[in-house]
């Protein structure tokens, strides 16, 4: 056998593992789950694709046929043809969704399950509809013949005269002298200002109302609800659909914990700490305690993997690095994997620590007495971040 047919053996080879893999993986997690239906199995598959941030997976019932329909939430530009690259590596392509709707949210219901109807009222571009629309238009009055095509939409931007942003650039264009008059010894500059100041606002609501009962800080407004809510209020939807219910005092209780622990790793007022945590409630109290103790939280989402570069990881060290490397707050289960990011950062400066243990200490009341103007948290965008 010649070197080329060895290695086209080996690909081959290599190829078919791997296929048999991804078939494994999809199956384990189908008997991991229980037994779920297979769009809850898609669905699931979905979340772990680093752009997609939240979806849901239905049956649409057409006049002809019932296809599987994909409604996602995802980070930066729409690409359904790398969704579908994406799933087809893991299920047959009688489970790939036929189509895929990009949505700003999932629409849920008062008992927090997916709002099936609401979907189901988006319109789903298809040969379906275009079929449809064909038949309506060809059996038109005066029309002989119709084809519909489905094209993306290209919005131009509105045009914007000068006068439109300055409604007295007319009356001071940059080459007319000001009138002689009493403005005849003001600077055009001062006058320019002076004019613009006095447009009227579109609309005030005047100020804001003092009222000493409120609370001026977000210490205050914790502080407040533990001591007046009384009972659960808080509602935690885990991603098992288990549901986990806390008081603002249990909330106040876990957040003094967590400070306990964060001022043991040596924080100051105003040093940042970079969320890896999975639920909600592990967010809440870990942003409360950082609001108490006059830290900056910096919530991001984990990442799929962080044993090889991905777009969440490569963003994550960039913040890392921008941030002068802050302590990295995440979970037991996920410490060791975040700890792989030595790979890309000193190992001498990168800190991880475990909420659990954090959770473990006595709470400290003592809180940075914070003022009203503050830095509270960090929300990074592309931009800010670099990525």
């Amino acid at each position: 056998m010649s070197v080329v047919d060895q290695n086209t053996t080996i690909n081959r080879d290599k190829e078919a593992v791997v296929s048999e893999l991804k078939a494994q993986l999809a199956k384990q997690l189908q008997q991991e789950i229980g037994h779920v239906s297979e769009e809850c199995l898609i669905a699931t598959l979905l979340l772990a694709e680093p752009s997609v941030e939240d979806c849901a997976v239905l049956l649409r019932q057409t006049l002809t046929t019932t296809r599987r329909v994909a409604y996602v939430v995802v980070s930066g530009a729409f690409a359904p043809e790398r969704l579908a690259a994406y799933l087809q590596s893991y299920l047959s392509p009688d489970l790939v969704p036929a189509h895929y709707v990009p949505v700003s949210t999932i629409p849920l219901t008062e008992t927090g399950q997916v709002d099936v109807e609401q979907l189901a009222q988006l319109a789903v571009l298809d040969n379906d509809l275009v079929d449809r629309w064909e038949t309506v238009l060809n059996a038109s009055p005066g029309i002989k013949a119709a084809a519909v095509l489905i094209q993306p939409q290209v919005l131009q931007p509105g045009i914007l005269h000068l006068s439109d942003l300055l409604p007295i650039w007319k009356t001071l264009e940059a080459d007319q002298e000001p009138e002689v008059g009493d403005n005849a010894d003001q600077p055009h500059e001062e006058l320019l200002v002076s004019q613009a100041s006095a447009i009227m606002a579109l609309s005030y609501g005047g100020d804001l109302p003092v009222d000493p009962g409120l609370p001026q800080t977000l210490p205050e407004a914790l502080l407040q609800a533990a001591a007046i809510a009384v009972g659960d209020r808080i509602t935690y939807l885990n991603p098992d659909g288990s549901v986990y219910r806390q008081s603002y005092q249990g909330l106040l209780d876990e957040a003094e914990r967590i400070l306990t622990g964060l001022r043991q790793q040596g924080l100051k007022p105003q040093d940042k700490v970079i969320f890896q945590l999975e639920l909600s409630q592990d967010i809440l109290s870990a942003f409360w305690a950082c609001i108490l103790g006059g830290f900056i939280p910096v919530i991001m989402g984990p990442a799929p993997s962080y044993r090889e570069s991905n777009s969440v990881v490569d963003k994550l060290c960039n913040v890392w690095k921008l941030l002068d490397q802050p302590l990295i707050l995440t979970t037991e289960s996920l410490k060791s994997a975040v700890e792989n990011l030595t790979q890309w950062l000193p190992s001498d400066a990168l800190k991880v620590s475990a909420i659990e243990v954090f959770r473990q200490q006595i709470p400290d009341q003592v809180y940075h007495p914070c003022q009203s103007d503050d830095l509270a948290f960090f929300n990074l965008t592309s931009g800010s971040t670099g990525m």
